[in-house]
């Protein structure tokens, strides 16, 4: 009950504050119809931040949960030497700091001094330095690259606790039958462990969508807006331009876009399994 009142209060003020124009700290409003939303369709920047999220939606689901699967089973089930150093290893990122992983990839990208390009420059390579976070085209995946290093061993943690919850007698019976263990991920484990992915996705969906902590750390959406996000934006329209109508805009607008993703995302799994029963 407290669970659904978090959820459902800030959604329905949202919305209510989404149809006023709305002074700092939402001290006076004055309804104003769907002028918000109007502008909200029409704003080239909410285009900008609806194309980064879906880049780091296509990122996680395509490429961060497959490589966290494959790592996870390899470590499971791999004869891997020094196992649980790996498993530290992948999952130290996780527990550090948002704002220190922010700060220490800010000083890694850096330009003067950054290890990148100092290394490039060491070996000869100086041509390849660059603004990686000041130039439009490499900021974004710059930024993505940071989000895969930092939220990859959580998944990774996700999928060994499935794999370790799989019977040890199907393995067994699996090794018995000669499958190698790619062959056991796909007609085994994979099977058996489609609603973790499902967990697993609709928690990528939802974390990539709302994603706002590295990106505003790191390059505050910049430069222009090349690696904007709707949070970061959001944030940016309430507390920079204290325009807390536009911005209860955008805060629905993203409610409704990460309901209608997941739901969809779900619906599809759960046909698909259907289909194949």
């Amino acid at each position: 009950m407290i669970t659904a009142g978090l959820i459902a209060y800030p959604a329905v003020m949202s919305a209510f504050y989404s149809f006023h124009k709305v002074g700092s700290a939402a001290l006076s409003r004055t309804y104003i119809g769907l002028e918000n939303w109007k502008r909200l369709f029409s704003d080239s920047v909410i285009l900008e931040c609806i194309f980064h999220t879906v880049v780091l939606i296509v990122v996680t689901v395509f490429i961060m949960i497959p490589l966290a699967f494959a790592i996870a089973l390899i470590l499971a089930k791999a004869k891997v030497f020094g196992r649980n150093f790996y498993r530290t290893t992948f999952f130290f990122p996780v527990v550090l700091s948002v704002t220190v992983a922010g700060v220490l990839w800010s000083w890694v990208y850096n330009p003067q001094y950054g290890i990148i390009n100092e290394g490039l420059r060491t070996i000869g390579l100086s041509e390849l330095a660059k603004p990686w976070l000041a130039k439009s085209t490499l900021v974004l995946p710059a930024v993505t690259l940071v989000i895969v290093w930092k939220y990859i061993g959580l998944y990774i943690i996700i999928f060994m606790a499935a794999v370790a919850s799989i019977p040890k007698n199907i393995y067994d019976v699996a090794t018995l039958d000669g499958t190698n263990l790619w062959q056991l991920a796909f007609y085994v484990v994979i099977p058996m462990v489609r609603e973790v992915f499902v967990v697993a996705i609709a928690i990528g969906i939802t974390a990539s969508i709302h994603r706002f902590d590295l990106i505003y750390i790191m390059t505050t959406g910049g430069p222009i807006h090349h690696s904007e996000v709707l949070a970061t934006y959001m944030y940016k329209q309430a507390f920079l331009s204290l325009d807390v109508g536009y911005a209860s805009t955008i805060a629905f607008f993203l409610f409704l876009l990460t309901l209608g993703l997941v739901v969809t995302q779900i619906q599809s799994m759960r046909s698909r399994e259907i289909v194949e029963f």
